[in-house]
């Protein structure tokens, strides 16, 4: 009884220790401003989910993306040439008014990145990122695996 306990003690341990929460080929993953982010993100899109919804816990708006998460928008887009897309978040509601938030995130500036091994796990996706109209504030980000990258069994 004793042997059962500890195996189950090992495999709920080993459960928390997953980079997201998956559902089905869905994953979800919260953003933190850490180089942890950026291993479990990469470790994720290895196992190829067909969709990656980055959940932001604090406001993060279009004018100041973080660096990091900047950093792989760079390779989705300019990199690897696949779509990087701005998009009015359909679930909140927007305020009225017009904002220049799409404009201020296409003109952002991108670092040269070195780590090709980090970044490469997103070669085959694409990024939609969701914002309140009015605002400027970023709601998520999905990353999309491509149509002809997702495998046919």
């Amino acid at each position: 009884m004793r042997v059962l306990h500890v195996l189950g003690l090992c495999l709920a341990v080993t459960a928390c220790g997953t980079p997201g929460e998956k559902q089905g080929q869905r994953v979800e993953l919260d953003y933190l401003d850490s180089s942890v982010f950026d291993r479990k993100l990469s470790a994720v899109l290895r196992e190829e989910p067909e969709e990656v919804t980055i959940r932001f816990l604090a406001p993060v708006t279009a004018n100041d993306v973080p660096k990091r998460l900047d950093r792989w928008f760079h390779y989705i887009e300019s990199r690897f040439e696949n779509e990087l897309k701005l998009e009015p978040d359909p679930a909140v509601a927007a305020p009225k008014g017009i904002t220049g938030v799409a404009l201020a995130l296409a003109s952002k500036g991108y670092e040269v990145v070195r780590d090709e091994h980090l970044y490469g796990a997103a070669r085959d996706y694409d990024a939609t990122v969701f914002y309140v109209p009015g605002e400027g504030r970023l709601t998520r980000v999905v990353l999309k695996k491509q149509p002809a990258a997702v495998p046919t069994d």
